[in-house]
């Protein structure tokens, strides 16, 4: 019997906006009494029917993620949820930047979630509290640190997503070099870290297919800890 939890379709946005240091993001703190809260994380939410084009039926091992029509769906639903949430309106030239898939063990709600990144019309922030209770203006640098001090709990794909932006140092080096190299794959493989932690490993890793962590060769992986927050990355680039 396969009790992995149905994947369901989501988006998001990470809206930017240039600074006298380089670029921040627009991080908000989910509601204490919804999914994933007390977490930082970037504007968006689930896929629905007044977004566009829903596959009738969902098989993730054959889904086609980069269908441009489910792509374009996923867009629009990120843009709606940025607005309903912040009141953020972000340009129309949003690229994408990556998808996520959960492994399918240790996940009890698994979200498919394509992240956009866009420039934002205007930063004047009003929240929907019933969604987030704060939000703030942060470099991937500083978010990343205040992850560390223990003041910005973040879920792997929002770390590594910050992560993975401190390589630019302005927001539209960050879209231009996602739309050069297309979006990442971050579809998740876990296996057992040293200790209690995990390893979460991705497409290019070397161990993404056999497990085989110590075995030499190319890392695309974090190490996380129990509850799942990042304790380091490893890429090679």
């Amino acid at each position: 019997m396969d009790t992995t939890p149905t994947v369901r379709l989501a988006a998001t946005i990470i809206p930017a906006r240039p600074s006298t240091d380089g670029f921040e993001l627009l991080m908000v703190r989910r509601n204490r009494e919804l999914s994933f809260g007390g977490l930082w994380t970037f504007p968006g939410g689930r896929l629905e029917t007044i977004d566009g084009a829903l596959p009738a039926t969902l098989d993730e091992r054959t889904q086609d993620w980069s269908d441009p029509e489910l792509v374009a769906t996923a867009l629009a639903g990120a843009r709606r949820e940025t607005f309903e949430e912040t009141s953020i309106e972000v340009a129309t030239d949003a690229v994408w930047v990556s998808h996520w898939l959960p492994p399918t063990v240790g996940a009890p709600k698994r979200f498919a979630t394509w992240f956009f990144a866009a420039m934002v019309l205007s930063d004047e922030v009003v929240l929907d509290v019933a969604e987030n209770d704060r939000y703030q203006w942060l470099s991937p640098v500083a978010a990343l640190a205040a992850h560390d001090s223990g003041e910005l709990p973040l879920a792997v794909p929002t770390w590594v997503t910050l992560h993975d932006a401190t390589s630019h140092s302005s927001s539209d080096a960050l879209m231009s070099a996602s739309k050069q190299d297309g979006p990442r794959w971050y579809h998740t493989r876990a296996f057992a870290g040293p200790e209690s932690e995990r390893v979460l490993c991705w497409k290019g890793d070397v161990a993404y297919e056999s497990g085989a962590l110590e075995e030499p060769g190319p890392r695309n992986r974090a190490r996380v800890s129990p509850s799942f927050s990042v304790v380091e990355r490893e890429r090679s680039d």
